[in-house]
């Protein structure tokens, strides 16, 4: 997105400016790399920091100036993932409880705690 989906006022000397960015899908509202962006002061210069992270179970390449600087590269797709890379959603079906299991369970464990 061409807008920061957040900018934050400095609350030190050492910090000028920052403002948190989203790289999305095609279909444009599913972040795919949140990144953070900052110019700090060090050593008397202000300097640009960032550090990219995934929202994304695609492989993924941040770049500047023709540079690699972050990667994040799935070489095994996890099967539990549902949606397409145009969906608007995604589904990440990691584990299913029964109500009655996790009630029992915790009735258990609070009985043999006391």
């Amino acid at each position: 997105l061409a807008q920061p989906l957040y900018r934050y006022e400095p609350k030190s000397a050492d910090l000028l400016d920052g403002a948190v960015f989203a790289f999305v899908s095609s279909a444009g509202t599913d972040p795919e790399i949140i990144l953070p962006i900052e110019a700090r002061k060090i050593d008397e210069r202000w300097k640009w920091h960032t550090a990219g992270a995934r929202f994304s179970d695609h492989s993924l390449t941040l770049r500047h100036q023709d540079k690699d600087v972050w990667t994040f590269l799935n070489e095994q797709r996890d099967p539990m993932f549902r949606a397409g890379q145009t969906d608007t959603y995604r589904l990440f079906q990691d584990r299913l409880f029964e109500i009655s299991t996790l009630v029992s369970t915790t009735r258990a464990k609070a009985k043999s705690a006391r």
